[in-house]
């Protein structure tokens, strides 16, 4: 007879190559492949996506690749509060994200105290969830499907602008942005302006680092002028595209993008990228971060 599940002991390692609890949604990496993996242990059947949501809301998006939407669900168990894919990972490839790393240190108010606070507090939870937050998800899903770059990235920097004001208008105030979170903000609206449309956008999670959206073709200019404001050693770029980081490394950026904002030049602490991921993968035994039994 096998030992029943309860009385089996795992070993978990788990690693971020980013930092963690700094507004990167660190933890939905680490428990949605924990949950995989331990829903794989034990032969359950298990919604993966439900039980790396009891861990972290972030992991449970993790379990699928392309674009996800998160169902709030309605059962009193929470069994259907689960990510659902709408297009895969091969649907958008022209897309990509970055993450300029401006401030590493854990954050002093975690994403779950945060949003507690601001349930409770903020007077602009009410409408954004009955009415703002239903209407921009389709805006989005149609843009996504339709690869309309322009008004999934406004969406994007909507969503953004309203968590800093949920952030102000909550009880007591939770500061998450930093100068220079704010100082990209001005710089990507100040460089779409010179564009002449949206080629470049911004988005905050609950921290102070800068996530952002940009198709492929415009990724090497967009880093350039970056790079002219913010200029940062190539030893702290960690590119999942290596030809797109050696197109960075040769790109000539015109004159009119060079001083688009007033701010002290600083680098940052790392820059990443990368296209738009698959879902859970399970990896062989030569790539596990356990070391074998001997």
């Amino acid at each position: 007879m096998p030992r029943r599940p309860e009385n089996k002991k795992v070993n978990i390692v788990s690693e971020n190559n980013f930092p963690t609890a700094a507004g990167m949604a660190s933890s939905a990496s680490g428990y949605c492949a924990m949950s995989a993996a331990l829903i794989r242990a034990f032969k359950s059947t298990t919604n993966v996506s439900m039980l790396a949501r009891l861990g972290s809301g972030s992991a449970c998006r993790s379990a699928f690749g392309g674009f996800v939407m998160w169902n709030k669900g309605e059962k009193p168990d929470g069994s259907d509060c689960v990510a659902t894919q709408f297009v895969d990972e091969t649907h958008w490839p022209e897309i990509q994200v970055m993450c300029a790393v401006l401030k590493g240190a854990q954050k002093d108010v975690s994403s779950t105290k945060g949003m507690q606070q601001s349930l409770k507090t903020s007077p602009l939870m009410k409408k954004r969830i009955s009415e703002t937050v239903p209407e921009r998800m389709k805006i989005a899903s149609r843009a996504i499907k339709a690869r309309d770059f322009a008004t999934f990235a406004e969406i994007a920097m909507l969503e953004s602008d309203d968590l800093q004001e949920i952030c102000a208008t909550t009880e007591p105030k939770i500061t998450y942005a930093t100068e220079d979170s704010y100082a990209m903000i001005r710089l990507v609206k100040a460089y779409n302006a010179k564009k002449g449309r949206t080629a470049l956008a911004y988005t905050f999670d609950a921290g102070a680092n800068c996530f952002l959206f940009v198709l492929k073709e415009d990724l090497p200019e967009a880093v350039a002028m970056l790079m002219e404001h913010f200029p940062t050693p190539f030893e702290k770029f960690f590119f999942g595209d290596r030809e797109l980081l050696e197109k960075v490394k040769v790109v000539s950026l015109p004159d009119e993008y060079k001083k688009l904002i007033d701010h002290p030049k600083k680098p940052f602490e790392m820059l990443l990228q990368s296209p738009v991921g698959c879902g859970v993968k399970y990896l062989g035994p030569s790539e596990s971060l356990i070391p074998p039994r001997v």
